[in-house]
């Protein structure tokens, strides 16, 4: 799992920016001195001012419409627009952290916990080959196994494959549960399709 150390300045979007990378399954945290961060986010008035450690860590630097940025910029900064749509900070954080490329993909799927033989129903958020994000009324918790259920398009069979909870959290927007899932024991033939059916979506 990622990390990504949240830098905040007073400007209101950062609750936004917080949901969609936490969709992804990212690890946030907001101190710079605890372990080394894959990636930092912040704004342009605090870059000037972190410390010498961060040299080498890839840093995402997000600026008003319309910014002027620097016209020399070292290779571990990229500065990105702000509003800007989920998808497009999503991939631009993914191509920094060298992460599987994710298809945003809202649709209904079933949720069966292992053991308990109970289904909910929720509803995708993204799918990576590796794992899903998705939204469901459920008491899941961290380490769950469970068998997600779904159908993609232009595939005319359910497609069912068994995942293990590794983000549980809740959106404040709506107050739903949140979760994040990796893939585990998937066949051949359900990763060549969820592959093609990312690769399509791009």
């Amino acid at each position: 799992m990622k990390t990504i150390c949240l830098l905040r300045d007073e400007r209101p979007f950062w609750p936004d920016i917080s949901r969609g990378l936490e969709s992804v399954n990212a690890l946030l945290t907001n101190d710079i001195s605890a372990g080394r961060p894959d990636l930092i986010i912040t704004g342009p008035d605090t870059l000037g001012s972190l410390p010498a450690s961060v040299e080498g860590i890839s840093k995402l630097v997000i600026v008003g419409k319309g910014a002027r940025t620097p016209d020399i910029k070292p290779r571990d900064i990229h500065y990105i627009e702000w509003p800007v749509s989920k998808e497009t900070f999503l991939e631009t954080t993914s191509r920094m952290l060298y992460i599987q490329e994710r298809r945003v993909f809202h649709a209904l799927i079933s949720i069966t916990l292992k053991g308990k033989n109970e289904t909910y129903m929720g509803n995708s958020e993204n799918f990576s080959i590796s794992g899903v994000a998705f939204k469901v009324d459920a008491p899941l918790k961290t380490g769950d196994t469970v068998t997600i259920g779904f159908y993609m398009p232009n595939i005319a069979r359910r497609i069912n494959v068994d995942a293990e909870v590794v983000r549980a959290t809740q959106d404040p927007s709506d107050r739903s549960a949140y979760y994040g899932a990796k893939f585990i024991n998937m066949g051949t033939a359900e990763k060549k399709l969820l592959g093609d059916f990312i690769e399509k979506g791009r």
